[in-house]
């Protein structure tokens, strides 16, 4: 067995960006970064959207003890 076969899958996907030429090692992280600065953005947004509707509908869905494990189950 080589020590490539003995990563775990995350492991190996952390090093493959090593892998790949300086050009494409910047590409990689700037996409990485424009996915995160996206994601921030739009929790932030749904947040302010939604915060109040969604408290309310999630307090009626978890009033009791089965809402709640049902909700929690499907989420």
């Amino acid at each position: 067995m080589s020590s490539m076969e003995a990563l775990p899958p995350v492991g190996f996907a952390l090093l493959v960006p090593l892998l790949f030429s300086r050009k494409r090692r910047k590409a990689f992280l700037f996409g990485l970064g424009f996915f995160l600065f996206g994601m921030k953005f739009m929790s932030e947004g749904l947040r302010k959207v939604a915060s109040e509707r969604l408290k309310n509908i999630l307090s009626h869905l978890t009033k009791n003890r089965l809402g709640a494990l049902m909700m929690g189950a499907g989420v």
